[in-house]
């Protein structure tokens, strides 16, 4: 029978209200038997979420009103479901998967049901590599010395040695008895050890010398012999020279002990020598002052003529100072050669005057 042509109840929407009810509970126990069945399924393999039901099926107040007052449900034309579930609308066959139009959602996800048991242990797996060789440790200490062995066998027997050396002969024994008659000579006897050498005798005359061996190697050079003393100062030798007009030069030498003056006329028209003068056989030239060493020459024509002229200075070994003071002349000839006359002709007998000498520590005070 249609809903809308049953006959409702006097008590108004209660009846409603008891369905809704019944459909709520029926809801609740599914809940409950789905946690069960999520229980069982989490005991054999992994956790499912079970389905939600929702006390509100998808078909809303038209599947409400399918339910009639036992909580029973029937179809659009009020045909209920038999206790077998038969019946146009009734439970669905196994299998049968066609869609319920009043199938409810999904109702709220119910509590993980317990940690199933382990399952059974896998295949060992591939030994790893081997790991890098430690480092070698420390010797052991030596262990306790064994037992000595037993002796080995004998060898076998080494080669005969050599023979050894005679021994000393002994002493001759007494002259035995003769016997009679003569016999056979017996073999001559060994001959006897040398006797001690006798006293050397005088050395004989020398023989002839022989010729010379050859030279022997030299040998090493010995060392450094000590400085020897200082040897006496050799010869000393030394020049100088001065020139201030075209017409001539002048010299002063030294050279083993004698000084010597010098002029060349270097006029064109002249032969260009130059010309030395010996000034040891000159007076006052110093035998006893030690060794001439050195000298010096220059001129001027100006000023005192006790000093003009052309002065050669030497300096002998002793420090000692002397001067000699020679004249030029033919200078303004055009005929003859520039010469030297040593010592100047107008002054004193002495040629050569001795001067001041130079002293160690001397500032001009001399």
């Amino acid at each position: 029978m249609s809903p809308e042509n049953r006959t409702k109840p006097g008590l108004g929407p209660l009846p409603r209200r008891g369905r809704w009810l019944v459909g709520g509970a029926m809801a609740s126990v599914g809940i409950v038997m789905l946690s069960f069945t999520s229980t069982a399924l989490a005991a054999d393999g992994p956790a499912t979420a079970p389905a939600r039901v929702n006390p509100h099926p998808q078909g809303g107040e038209e599947c409400e009103e399918r339910h009639n007052e036992n909580g029973e449900w029937h179809d659009e034309n009020g045909q209920g479901h038999n206790e077998n579930g038969q019946g146009h609308n009734g439970p669905r066959a196994k299998g049968d998967d066609r869609p319920d139009e009043c199938e409810g959602e999904p109702g709220p996800t119910g509590p993980t049901g317990p940690a199933g048991e382990d399952g059974a242990t896998g295949p060992t797996g591939p030994a790893g590599l081997d790991g890098a060789t430690g480092p070698t440790g420390p010797a052991g200490l030596d262990g306790a010395t064994g037992p000595t062995g037993p002796a080995g066998l004998d060898g076998a027997t080494g080669p005969t040695g050599p023979a050894g050396e005679d021994g000393a002969t002994g002493p001759t024994g007494p002259l035995g008895p003769t016997g009679p008659g003569t016999g056979a000579t017996g073999p001559t006897g060994p001959a006897g050890t040398d006797g001690a050498t006798g006293p050397t005798g005088p050395a004989g005359t020398d023989g002839a010398t022989g010729p010379t061996g050859p030279a022997g190697t030299d040998g090493a050079t010995g060392p450094t012999g000590p400085t020897g003393p200082t040897g006496p100062s050799g010869a000393c030798v030394e020049v100088d020279g001065f020139q201030d007009q075209q017409v001539y030069e002048v010299r002063g030498a030294v050279s083993d002990g004698i000084a010597y003056a010098g002029i060349r006329d270097i006029r064109s028209s002249k032969d260009n020598t130059m010309r030395w003068t010996d000034l040891s056989g000159r007076t006052g030239y110093p035998t006893d002052a030690g060794d001439i060493c050195g000298v010096s020459v220059n001129e001027h024509l100006r000023g005192n003529p006790e000093f003009a002229g052309v002065k050669i200075d030497i300096i002998t070994t002793d420090s000692r100072v002397f001067e000699i003071i020679c004249q030029v002349e033919n200078a303004d000839s055009d005929d003859a050669e520039a010469i030297l006359t040593c010592p100047d002709p107008v002054l004193p007998d002495l040629a050569w005057k001795p001067l001041n000498s130079p002293v160690a520590g001397a500032d001009n005070n001399e």
